[in-house]
């Protein structure tokens, strides 16, 4: 309610900016009769709905299908999208802005960087609302607005990596840099340390904060990470490998083998090991030693990150 307010307050006359961590119309369709949800058949995971386009996208392997018009579980008729998107967005927001110019930008609507320049000089020049993912974050010194949005942000926040908090405060705080009067966050979390922080101006405090967690569970900087991801087009292949490989390592913090986070993708099933190394290094040199001997079934791959960026 208080963002709609703002909104209603600023769009007669001037800017605002609404941040959606995801495009598209919905996160997925869900049958109300037996809870079936699409799913990518070579990723496993749920396509995402674009209502103008009345499609499915898998945001992994970029395989697109006619939005189902029955549930191929029970057959029932009434499948209906969750989740929010920028498209679902705009959609609301010409609902209820009839005379506001209203733009969107993220990769759908505009996937070559002239076309994200353009939008951007129309929306400094007309002003109105600009509804994004974050390719907003691109614009930070070119204009800006009075009143930014963020919403749906607690996914972000709760994703199964280590730097996901690290990865949000970024994205706000330059969100932040934008707003030239108001910045709104939508959250269930309030209480959350890098909303609290935003919301205080107290960046040290999140420092310090996620420093001292990374220090007590051994993640970088204090330590070095390494993902090891097995990766197949069959699944027993990927498990039994990581099995394999666990079970010859030694030295620094094993976690694992486990299916990764992102468990398929573009039909290779994949599974996980991480390994947490002190100042001693013991497991990279065996490690390295590992990979290089290791007979693998025809279409299995092993990767080693250190430090990688992201886990998933």
């Amino acid at each position: 309610r208080r963002l709609y307010e703002a909104l209603e307050r600023t769009l007669p006359r001037g800017r605002a900016i609404l941040f959606v961590p995801r495009r598209g119309y919905a996160d997925f369709l869900l049958c109300q009769e037996c809870g079936w949800v699409p799913r990518c058949p070579r990723c496993g995971v749920a396509m995402t709905y674009y209502a103008r386009r009345v499609r499915l996208l898998c945001h992994l392997c970029g395989r697109e299908v006619p939005a189902p018009e029955a549930c191929e579980n029970c057959g029932g008729t009434d499948l209906r999208p969750r989740g929010v998107g920028t498209e679902r967005v705009e959609r609301a927001a010409r609902r209820l802005f009839r005379t506001t110019p209203i733009y969107r930008l993220d990769a759908a609507a505009a996937p070559k960087e002239s076309a994200q320049q353009r939008i951007w000089q129309q929306f400094s020049r007309r002003g109105g609302l600009l509804i994004g993912t974050q390719l907003l974050l691109r614009g930070v010194g070119q204009t800006d607005a009075a009143v930014v949005g963020a919403i749906s942000v607690d996914a972000g926040l709760h994703l199964p990596d280590f730097r996901a908090a690290e990865r949000t405060h970024q994205v706000l705080s330059r969100l932040a840099a934008l707003a030239r009067r108001e910045m709104i966050v939508q959250t269930f979390d309030p209480g959350h340390p890098v909303l609290r922080a935003l919301a205080d101006g107290n960046m040290d405090a999140f420092y310090r904060q996620e420093l001292a967690l990374r220090r007590e569970f051994r993640y970088p900087p204090y330590h070095t990470l390494i993902n090891l991801v097995v990766s197949s087009p069959a699944a027993d292949d990927a498990r039994d490998i990581s099995g394999r490989l666990a079970a010859s390592l030694s030295g620094g913090d094993i976690l694992g083998p486990s299916p990764a986070p992102l468990a398929r993708v573009r039909g290779r099933h994949r599974w996980q090991i991480l390994i947490k190394e002190g100042e001693e290094m013991t497991a990279r040199p065996r490690l390295a030693e590992l990979v290089r001997t290791l007979a693998l079934p025809r279409g299995a791959k092993v990767s080693v990150d250190v430090d990688p960026v992201e886990l998933l």
